[in-house]
């Protein structure tokens, strides 16, 4: 494995453990319909892997200072990379993870679906093309929670939509 190979597994890891991967939605600012994008997050109290990661992948740092901390905590800083550069970092570290690499495959197909409708940013997306992009923000949404899923993904789907997408959850 190479020096750069080794770096993309370490990240993997340390994504896989410290990180999330999450959709976000936002409501209309075209006013035809809302725009979905994939985000990796990773909290740590430590800045070198952080700096790390985005050496390797982009994206950028925050640090949070806590107004009223208690003397033993120290400073929370976040790297975040989202969109086509999460993406990037997605198909990066997928072969490498283990316990997001749910979560990272269904962020690639909504970074895909996406790609493949980007030239019509102005033009109102279907109602099969938002229930598949709601599906997948669900789906991640029930992946990232913690203890025992607590709920169903429930959403109006034609039967035979319905059948693909209940037997994709079961194999996962």
């Amino acid at each position: 494995m190479g020096d750069k190979q080794a770096l993309i597994a370490w990240a993997a890891g340390f994504i896989d453990g410290e990180g999330s991967i999450m959709v976000i939605k936002h409501k209309p600012h075209n006013g035809v319909s809302p725009s979905y994008y994939v985000r990796l997050k990773v909290n740590n109290t430590r800045l070198e892997p952080l700096l790390r990661l985005k050496s390797l992948f982009g994206g950028y740092i925050i640090e949070h200072k806590y107004t009223v901390p208690a003397k033993h905590w120290k400073n929370l800083f976040n790297w975040v990379i989202q969109g086509r550069s999460a993406s990037f970092c997605l198909e990066q570290i997928l072969p490498y993870l283990s316990i997001k690499a749910q979560q990272a495959k269904l962020g690639l197909e909504l970074e895909y679906l996406k790609a493949a409708k980007q030239h019509q940013k102005t033009v109102a997306l279907t109602d099969r093309e938002l229930k598949r992009r709601e599906l997948i923000s669900q789906e991640i949404k029930v992946l990232n929670e913690r203890g025992k899923p607590k709920r169903n993904i429930q959403l109006a789907l034609a039967p035979e939509e319905e059948k693909q997408v209940s037997l994709s959850l079961l194999l996962n």
